[in-house]
């Protein structure tokens, strides 16, 4: 039995793992921001990223670039990857990380309201309260970024930036089921993670002071971001889905808050306050009412196919 097949028979394991490193995202890129800016972080962890699952694809034999499927990795590439890694990285230089990654989580009600009104798919009323409960959940946080900070206009940039990254995710999920639906994942995210950083390529290189390469804690933070947290996690992520189904995967999205507002109790000193633990979980009842999810129940179907 393969390495990959092994730790495949642990999948509450590798969610965990997965849900670990993209909660640290936020706290890795605040580190990152003493050395670099925004989108130099962006471009590379992209960079690093894309070329281990290319480089993953190239050993699996599976690297085929279809000549119709260029226009449709560079938009996943720039609304997955590029812009909402740009905007989240550039927030977290300044905002509370704890709270970034509990809006992080706020997609899929982007996804479900974009879904009504472009593509006309009727919301069910479990769907439209948990829209509602989700909403409320982002009041709060913000009443918390305007408690903890006098600077408001700031915290409502950091506020906004996540926000429109969110729908960007959301318009790249929107797409990729559109268009992109019968193609591998894991080829689609190598090749789109890849346009991403092409796309930024020109900026990065007119800015980017390249003695700061030879500094070991920024090169760390690159590394673990860029091989854990793109080519690693997203690589096992997508075998969780093609093994046990999107509904367990699921799970990830609701332990990322958590782990994010750990680390940046852990590490910034970040306080969690009464406003941000209500409003991070109204946030995760509107995500669960949306996808009709439950944690009983996605914990039997993995004892079942184990």
């Amino acid at each position: 039995m393969s390495l990959v097949a092994s730790v495949l028979n642990h999948p509450l394991l590798v969610l965990i793992f997965c849900a670990a490193i993209w909660g640290a995202s936020a706290s890795l890129y605040k580190i990152g921001s003493f050395y670099a800016t925004g989108l130099e972080l962006a471009f590379l962890r992209l960079f690093v990223g894309g070329l281990c699952l290319v480089m993953i694809c190239v050993m699996q034999k599976k690297l085929v670039l279809k000549k119709k499927d260029i226009f449709n990795f560079l938009f996943i590439g720039l609304f997955n990857f590029a812009i909402p890694f740009l905007l989240i990285a550039k927030a977290s230089s300044f905002m509370d990380t704890g709270i970034i990654t509990i809006l992080n989580g706020f997609y899929p009600i982007f996804v479900a309201i974009l879904s009504s009104l472009v593509l006309k798919q009727k919301m069910s009323r479990q769907s439209m309260f948990g829209v509602f409960l989700a909403l409320c959940g982002f009041f709060m946080i913000y009443v918390n970024v305007f408690l903890k900070n006098s600077q408001i206009n700031i915290n409502t940039i950091g506020v906004l930036m996540v926000v429109c990254a969110n729908i960007c995710y959301a318009i790249a999920v929107i797409f990729n089921k559109a268009r992109c639906k019968d193609i591998d994942p894991i080829i689609s995210s190598a090749f789109s993670i890849s346009f991403g950083a092409i796309c930024l390529m020109p900026f990065f290189a007119s800015s980017f002071n390249f003695s700061n390469l030879l500094i070991p804690k920024f090169v760390l933070v690159i590394l673990t971001i860029g091989i854990f947290g793109t080519a690693i996690a997203y690589y096992l992520y997508f075998l969780i889905i093609k093994k046990y189904g999107t509904s367990i995967a699921s799970m990830e999205s609701f332990l990322i808050p958590i782990f994010g507002s750990f680390y940046g109790f852990l590490f910034f000193h970040e306080k969690i306050t009464i406003f941000k633990i209500i409003g991070g979980l109204l946030i995760l009842a509107g995500m669960k009412f949306l996808i009709n999810f439950s944690f009983i129940k996605a914990i039997k179907d993995i004892s079942k196919k184990v």
